[in-house]
């Protein structure tokens, strides 16, 4: 009988971790601890990079980038020439309001073989958890069918009233919930960024402090008289 409790004591509890906000983790971290500070989440971008496993040519790296494109079901592709390569771009806003790019940059100025690098973007205004877990998984399928094993970096971004708060005080508070360690840190005006490691996100970056998964932002808008924060692991790949 005890071993029957116990065994729907953990489907309950699967079950009701998997349906709480509709996000995967990390984002379902990021989301709590942002959310727990009292901001409106405004913004959550999902972004893959890496150059590719083989070398391409021009021509090659454009035929990549034309599937890609199609297979994602997003619009006319772009392609910008610069002195140092070129750059192809394609992106298309869903109904949802999730907006889906793919970039890959070919830098060489000639047509020698490199691997250029892919990068693939999901962002959402954070009102529609279940649309954008969806859109991740088919990203993650389209990804896995060219040989690509996405590897994401999670960014989350909201305010709150600036009225009584403190950037420091805030990230700080963060770093607490995160039962984080801080590894560097940077004060800019009035920005407060904090790279850390917390065991609970995945992997990490080895820089000069040490290794870190985590880096936490918080920056003064005074024109909106907001207090803006940006989570992101394992490290931040939007502006903040």
């Amino acid at each position: 009988m005890k071993r029957t409790i116990r065994f729907f004591l953990v489907l309950l509890f699967l079950f009701v971790t998997a349906t709480g906000s509709g996000f995967s983790e990390p984002e379902d971290r990021l989301l709590r601890m942002l959310q727990a500070e009292g901001a409106h989440v405004e913004k959550v971008v999902l972004h893959h990079g890496q150059r590719t496993s083989s070398p391409l040519s021009l021509a090659e790296s454009r035929r990549l980038a034309e599937e890609l494109a199609r297979a994602f079901g997003l619009g006319r592709l772009s392609e910008k020439r610069n002195p140092d390569g070129v750059v192809f771009t394609a992106e298309r806003a869903e109904a949802s309001g999730i907006r889906t790019g793919v970039t890959l940059i070919h830098d060489a100025a000639s047509d020698r073989k490199i691997r250029p690098y892919v990068s693939v973007r999901v962002t959402s205004g954070g009102g529609s958890p279940a649309a954008l877990e969806r859109r991740k998984r088919r990203v993650s399928k389209v990804l896995h069918s060219f040989g690509i094993m996405p590897q994401y970096h999670v960014n989350v971004q909201g305010s709150k009233p600036a009225a009584g708060s403190d950037a420091r005080l805030e990230v700080r508070r963060l770093l607490e919930k995160a039962d984080a360690r801080e590894v560097e840190a940077m004060l800019s005006g009035q920005t407060v960024s904090v790279s850390a490691y917390a065991s609970p996100f995945p992997e990490g970056l080895r820089t000069a402090g040490g290794i870190m998964n985590l880096q936490i932002a918080a920056r003064l808008n005074h024109h909106e008289n907001r207090l803006v924060l940006t989570l992101g692991t394992p490290i931040i790949t939007i502006e903040y």
